[in-house]
């Protein structure tokens, strides 16, 4: 294999890595020089308590996909080079994707209903940040990265 092939190989045999830093990569930038308004502002392309409230599911998806700062945007692309792309190889494009999606739609969802249950019976913490939204990429990252190290794991050895 050659210099000049390689890029294009990885390319190839990584789609879901390559999508994902893609996304994140235009999110961020886009994002960061507009300041977080219009279409890119935190409130709405975060997650809160009131989104779930008001059904609205798409929210799950969208706070993964912005960062909340510029040294959150520099390490969820790291992140996800290193830890989807590892997964990616191990796993396959398909399961990584469904890695990808399910871990950060249920963490933030799990998180987000610790949150009212919290506020529900008048915890403290839970209170004071009931009115903020969060934005997260590294949650699925890491979600990702680490059900590639349970299957690696588990996977039998031939010694």
């Amino acid at each position: 294999m050659t210099a000049r092939t390689k890029p294009a190989v990885v390319l190839r045999s990584h789609p879901v890595t390559v999508a994902i830093v893609a996304v994140l990569f235009v999110v961020g930038v886009l994002s960061i020089a507009i300041g977080h308004r219009g279409l890119l502002s935190t409130s709405l392309d975060g997650v809160g308590p009131s989104d779930i409230r008001e059904r609205h599911w798409w929210a799950l998806v969208t706070s993964m996909l912005a960062a909340g700062s510029v040294l959150q945007f520099v390490i969820a692309i790291i992140a996800a080079i290193v830890g989807i792309g590892a997964a990616e190889r191990w796993m396959g494009s398909r399961r990584t994707l469904v890695a990808f999606l399910v871990t950060g739609v249920l963490a933030t969802a799990v998180g987000i209903g610790f949150e009212l249950l919290g506020t529900a019976i008048g915890e403290f913490w839970s209170s004071s940040v009931h009115g903020l939204v969060t934005l997260d990429p590294l949650t699925p990252i890491a979600g990702t990265a680490r059900y590639e190290v349970a299957r690696w794991r588990s996977w039998p050895s031939v010694s």
